[in-house]
């Protein structure tokens, strides 16, 4: 037995770790997520891909649209995400995030952005989070030094109301107006290739608002990447 999984098992002891997915106990050499939880997670197909890119975006301004899994309430994403959105599992963030920038190379070798923007969420939300969970999954396009990733071009400028029980128009009228670009994003974004960072995206109202601000702002391109999409 190594030293790390001599730490791992004595640190299991006292604090078990839990999968992310289903809260069973993980076996010190898994992290996150257990081996059963891995196996049933299927990456969304390219097809499926492309008609969520179809119906959410082929009228914007969205060069790319990206996302692993499907967001259902029989899946073990529904729980990693909430895992890390509501219950302060931060490491999940990257871990997740390696995975979509992986996908992401596999889908589409040559896509290139010069700039990552996580979606923004209020400075009264991030306090109260104590961080963004988008930002956390765009931390592991850092590791790419050609790529900035960065939370501080474009800002929530408004606390909305939840859009969990909402309907597309609900939360279209919701969203509006919630965003803006910075003064660093003013003189970073014109001519770039932006790609937006999140965790899920159900009707793509927030994500479209987004498309059209980083567009007005001069923007070469933009794509989107998501960890799911809901059905």
């Amino acid at each position: 037995m190594s030293l790390k999984h001599a730490v791992i098992r004595t640190a299991d002891f006292f604090l078990p770790r839990l999968c992310a997915g289903c809260d069973r106990k993980l076996l010190p050499h898994y992290n996150i997520i257990c081996p059963e939880c891995s196996n049933s997670l299927a990456l969304m197909h390219p097809s499926v891909l492309k008609t969520y890119y179809e119906e959410l975006f082929s009228d914007w301004y969205c060069r790319e649209f990206f996302s692993l899994y499907l967001f259902t309430d029989d899946s073990p994403v529904r729980n990693i995400i909430h895992k890390l959105k509501y219950s302060g599992q931060r490491n999940t963030g990257p871990w997740l995030g390696s995975l979509l920038k992986k996908r992401i190379a596999e889908i589409s070798p040559d896509f290139k952005a010069d700039i990552i923007v996580p979606t923004p969420i209020h400075n009264v939300k991030k306090i109260e989070r104590g961080y963004n969970q988008s930002m956390e999954i765009a931390r592991a396009f850092t590791e790419r030094g050609d790529v900035l990733v960065s939370d501080d071009l474009i800002k929530k400028l408004r606390q909305t109301e939840s859009q969990t029980h909402k309907n597309f128009e609900e939360r279209r009228k919701n969203i509006r107006n919630t965003f803006g670009i910075t003064k660093r994003g003013l003189e970073l974004i014109p001519d770039k290739n932006i790609l937006i960072v999140d965790d899920v995206i159900t009707t793509g109202a927030t994500t479209r608002e987004l498309i059209s601000v980083l567009s007005e702002a001069g923007a070469a391109s933009v794509s989107v990447a998501t960890v799911a999409v809901t059905e």
